[in-house]
């Protein structure tokens, strides 16, 4: 069954019965809307999805759910998820169209629902005049741009249409996927994408003699916590040696802004990693004091701090989701504890906006609060 009866629907049905290599056969569409129910489109027969939908969905013994319509209300896109879950009936969503590739969706596109999708609350949107005015027609450098937060930060850059973007990582093939995607749903793209480790002091000065970067995200930084602790000179080389190499240069070929992401284990840190990013923090910040003194028109140094974000590499819940299909147990730190989350684009966007808002020696906190999940927003710490 697909619920919607959009474009995107007719033509996840067209792609699921044209495929060959396994069988598929929509039984229906499913609608909300009662003006939409009981007509036919091209043969498939709309349901009432609030009506119809256990009848449906258990005596037709369908096995899997396709969701299509991008205007779903969280709370009853959960509803119709815990509903299949229940059930054992499989949920995927067809991506929007501005994501299709070259205009064009395929099979292998409608994949399983994200756990962004599944967010308790709307996606929070934050006024990005500030940011248009802070990238356009700017040389942008993103460190760390093959990890879930530099990829995201790449992405919504792009939006704002800088002159270039630096793209920079020691992870080979991460950075030849980010690339690909980006060219596939772009097109060209003035990006120039770079195999670099930060910690290497020459290998990075001549990417800034060479681009002069003005605006400088640096993401780039060991994050596993138990990791750390188990290779704690990493810690140091990367976090810490890294982000002064980059500071350093910074200063030296004049950049405007060097925004780093850190993390909310920087707080009274009780781990290495946690300690690591403390201390990038405060070598940045001194830095920044040090420069004002001396030149109104030194680098800015800015500093966004943020805790659990859904989906990023090193976050708890593709490490929930890996013991959950391997059957449990699921490691949890006490059984009451309360998680609350942003997802990866409005961490992005956070970074982006606290860059941009920021006058040089700020760390920018996001802030939860338990009954008002809309409250992410940067604040001075």
């Amino acid at each position: 069954m697909i619920f919607g009866t959009n474009k995107s629907a007719q033509m996840a049905r067209q792609i699921l019965e044209d495929n060959t290599e396994r069988r598929y056969k929509v039984l229906g569409y499913l609608d909300d809307d009662k003006k939409h129910v009981g007509k036919v489109v091209n043969g498939v027969k709309i349901f009432d999805a609030r009506e119809d939908l256990e009848y449906i969905l258990v005596n037709k013994k369908i096995t899997e759910l396709i969701i299509s319509e991008r205007n779903i209300p969280i709370e009853r896109k959960n509803e119709l998820v815990d509903f299949c879950l229940e059930k054992n009936i499989k949920v995927r969503m067809v991506p929007p169209v501005d994501q299709w590739v070259k205009g064009e969706l395929s099979l292998n596109q409608i994949k399983n629902i994200n756990i962004e999708e599944l967010l308790g609350r709307e996606s929070i949107k934050l006024d990005n005049y500030n940011v248009t005015q802070e990238l356009k027609g700017r040389k942008v450098m993103v460190t760390g741009a093959a990890g879930s937060i530099g990829s995201e930060i790449v992405r919504q850059a792009l939006y704002y249409n800088p002159d270039l973007i630096i793209m920079v990582d020691q992870a080979e093939s991460d950075l030849f996927e980010i690339e690909n995607e980006l060219l596939l749903k772009k097109g060209t793209l003035k990006i120039y994408t770079c195999i670099a480790d930060v910690t290497n002091k020459e290998r990075m000065e001549g990417l800034f003699k060479e681009f002069e970067p003005q605006i400088i995200f640096h993401a780039a930084a060991y994050k596993h916590v138990p990791m750390m602790e188990r290779n704690p000179v990493e810690a140091v080389l990367c976090n810490i040696n890294g982000t002064k190499t980059m500071a350093d240069l910074a200063v030296k070929y004049k950049s405007e802004k060097f925004v780093m992401i850190s993390t909310d284990k920087a707080v009274n840190p009780s781990n290495v990693m946690g300690a690591s990013k403390r201390i990038a923090e405060m070598y940045v910040q001194s830095l920044n004091n040090y420069l004002k003194d001396k030149n109104p028109d030194h680098t800015k140094f800015i500093t966004t701090r943020f805790g659990n974000v859904l989906g990023s590499n090193g976050s708890v819940i593709p490490v929930f989701k890996k013991q959950i299909d391997r059957g449990g147990p699921i490691t949890v730190t006490h059984p009451e504890i309360t998680r609350f989350f942003m997802t990866i684009p409005e961490a992005c966007q956070l970074v982006l906006e606290a860059g941009a808002m920021g006058e040089g020696g700020e760390i920018f906190v996001s802030i939860w609060a338990s009954r008002y999940a809309s409250s992410i927003w940067p604040r001075k710490w």
